[in-house]
Formats: structure tokens, sequence, C-alpha cells
């Protein structure tokens, strides 16, 4: 007997629908790149449900607005999807976000430490850095540090990203020399951020700092602009020619991760291959 709330069979009965409605969501959101939207019978084959179940799953979602029929018959995501969509982006933090994710990856180098930044005006601002990630004791220190933009990993991804009218306001506000190997002439340094927009990473050769080298991945919003960047960094004679590449595309894939959970579901465009990095002379 009873005694209230929904029976057990009714809970199944309404859980199993819950997971088709999510289902169907899920099936339009996927056919919503094509501009026509989805007609019932296509979601029925991709649900292998008959055209009438679908209609009835549909039907609740059309009055909440999370789907539309046009006059052709067509599903398409409904106006209320893009106010559960904001919501959600209200609520995420860069820094939370990407702190989680790089704790638990393990990297090509030894003891790297793993930063992830945003741009602020000609600067970065670097939020956090994870220290050894992937280890049982990852230590996690918040920051407020601001770097340049032009002489760092993470920075030169980012910028590499940006409108070129903010790339000529960088540069106009002066390349001063960090270290012997910072990047001072305006030419090289737009040379650089092209390769480094073209093959989806960026270097830092011992521009910062004398004795580290870093690879960044910019990190990309749910606009896709470029958000900001996260940045491995370790000692430069650890950061060899040979580990460079498996680390910059293991901060390739950890930027991916980290700009989906930020709402960019964007593909990345296949990356160029470029001929394997080697320390130039200006920077022995």
């Amino acid at each position: 007997m009873s005694t209230g709330g929904i029976a057990e069979g009714e809970g199944r009965n309404s859980s199993a629908t819950l997971r088709r409605g999510v289902r169907l969501l899920e099936a339009v959101a996927a056919a919503s790149g094509t501009g026509r939207g989805a007609t019932a019978t296509e979601l029925g084959k991709h649900l292998r449900v008959h055209v009438s179940t679908v209609l009835r799953l549909a039907a609740p979602l059309i009055e909440a607005e999370l789907l539309r029929r046009d006059e052709h018959g067509c599903f398409h995501l409904g106006k209320a999807t893009l106010s559960l969509a904001n919501s959600y982006l209200a609520d995420l933090d860069l820094r939370s976000v990407a702190t989680g994710m790089l704790a638990r990856r393990e990297w090509p180098v030894r003891s790297p430490t793993v930063s992830i930044g945003l741009h602020d005006g000609t600067n970065l601002k670097v939020l956090a850095d994870v220290k050894e990630p992937g280890k049982a004791n990852v230590e996690v220190i918040s920051s407020d540090e601001s770097r340049p933009l032009y002489c760092t990993a993470a920075g030169k991804a980012i910028l590499s990203n940006g409108e070129p009218a903010w790339i000529d306001h960088v540069i106009k506000t002066g390349l001063a020399p960090i270290t012997s190997r910072t990047i001072t002439d305006p030419t090289e340094l737009r040379s650089e951020l092209t390769r480094s927009r073209v093959r989806g990473y960026a270097i830092e050769d011992r521009e910062f700092h004398p004795e580290l080298r870093a690879v960044g991945a910019p990190v990309f919003g749910a606009s896709g602009r470029v958000l900001g960047a996260i940045q491995v960094t370790t000692r430069a004679e650890t950061l060899t020619p040979h580990l460079l590449q498996p680390t910059a595309q293991a901060a390739m894939d950890a930027a991916r991760e980290i700009s989906a959970a930020m709402g960019n579901l964007v593909p990345t465009k296949p990356r160029e291959r470029l001929d394997p990095w080697l320390p130039t002379r200006r920077s022995i």
C-alpha cells in the first residue's frame, strides 16, 4: 500500500521518461548546427522510438520553451535553454574550474608548475599556480600576480588570439627587456605570435625568468573569444626540445577541456604542423 508520494512503478516510469526527454534535447542540440533543425522521424530513429513517442516527449519541453517547432515541423532548441546556459556561465569561475582539472593531470615534464591566468589590459593576471600536479599532495596557490603578456607563455598564447588593434596597443606600450632573452623587437614578436596562433600554443624561452622555459595554451569562453590561458613552467634544462611537443600537446588538451567547461563548444580546428622547436641563436 502506498503511503504517499510517487509509487515505485510510477517513479521508474517517470525516471525513464525524463532520461528520454534529456536524450531528445541532446539530439536536437546536436542537429542545431545544420540550421534546419531535426524532424520527428529523424529524432525517432536517433532515440529508437516511434514518432508518436517523440511528439509525446516533446510536448512538455515545448510548453517549457526548452524546444520549439517551426512551420516545417522541425524541432529546434527553445529560448529557455539560453536562460539555463546563461545561469550556468554566470556561476562559473575560471580559477576554480581550471585548478581542479589541472591538479588531476600528469605532465610529460618533471615537477612542473601549471598556472591559469587571464588578460588584464596589457598584462597577464595569474589566478593560481598548481605545484607538481598529478601527485597525492598537490599544492594550489591562489595568486593575483601581474606579468607582461609579451614575454610569458600564457600571455603570448592569449595575445596571439587577440584582435590586431589590441596587439598593436600592447606593442606601443613598450616591450621592456625582462631578461636578456626577452623579445623586444615588434616585428619578431608579431612573427612569434603568428606561429603561436597557427600551432595552438606559445613558447616562453627564458624570456621572463633566465632559468625557466614554459608553454602556454589559450582558453576560450562561450563567446569564442580568448578568455585566458594555462602555462606549464619548469627549468630550462628540464623542458628540452624533445619534451616540448608532448608537453605542449598536454597543455592544449587541458586548455580545450577547461574551455568546454567554461561554455566553449566550438570544435578546435586542426593545427598546422611546424618544424620542431629549437632554442634560437638569440636565446642561447
